[in-house]
């Protein structure tokens, strides 16, 4: 492969990780209806799996029964959006 496609390659990673690395620093400080808007939908499907993976991760790691109103709590949350 061509050196000049290789670096176009390179650029466009860093420039992804780039724009993930704000949409995921932004999600915390907005409305997620709002959010959502406001970034490509790439960054909304993995900044949004980063943080649901999270989060049940968090809720699963609490007492038995406690896991599961959390988890339908949290699908609750994100589906009212």
């Amino acid at each position: 492969m061509e050196r000049w496609l290789l670096q176009v390659e390179e650029m466009m990673m860093a420039s992804v990780r780039k724009v993930l690395g704000e949409s995921y620093s932004a999600y915390a400080g907005t409305a997620r209806n709002m959010w959502v808007l406001e970034w490509p939908g790439q960054m909304v499907i993995c900044t949004s799996s980063i943080y649901w993976t999270a989060e049940v991760t968090d809720a699963m790691k609490k007492p038995a029964g406690v896991e599961v109103i959390t988890v339908i709590n949290l699908v609750a949350e994100w589906l009212a959006c």
